[in-house]
């Protein structure tokens, strides 16, 4: 030591301030980005006969039909905003679905409805340029 004052460990815990560092924006925009490419495995929306693209505001475009009929949850998860799907749109037989947050702003096949009762599309502004299947 130089002769100041000697450094014990109460002196370290003192001067130091333990905080958890906040993530950055691109910090939180990548765990966000990793959230949705793990989403669309698990939903096997990625698979061998779809192309996925996760576009730069996290917004996602599928090529290729998105069954999600039966998957039994009440609405997309808040990191999962389609774009554009390419094909068809299935959320049938989700009977615990309640809104459309999430859903593609342009579905170029059908949008598949059925079995939803407790779906409420007033809020939802999409367009589907093929059928519309709806109980």
């Amino acid at each position: 030591m130089d002769g100041g004052e000697a450094v014990t460990e109460s002196t370290i815990l003192e001067s130091e301030v333990y905080a958890p560092k906040k993530p950055t924006i691109q910090e939180r925009f990548e765990e966000e980005r990793a959230l949705i490419y793990d989403w669309i495995v698990d939903h096997n929306i990625l698979n061998d006969a779809n192309m996925v693209t996760i576009n730069e505001d996290n917004t996602i475009d599928v090529i290729g039909d998105v069954d999600l009929s039966e998957s039994m949850f009440s609405k997309l998860p808040y990191y999962i905003q389609f774009n554009e799907v390419d094909g068809n749109f299935n959320v049938s037989g989700n009977t615990e679905l309640k809104t459309t947050e999430g859903f593609p702003k342009k579905i170029n096949e059908s949008l598949d409805l059925r079995e939803c009762p407790n779906l409420s599309i007033l809020k939802w502004s999409g367009n589907v340029k093929g059928e519309f299947l709806c109980d």
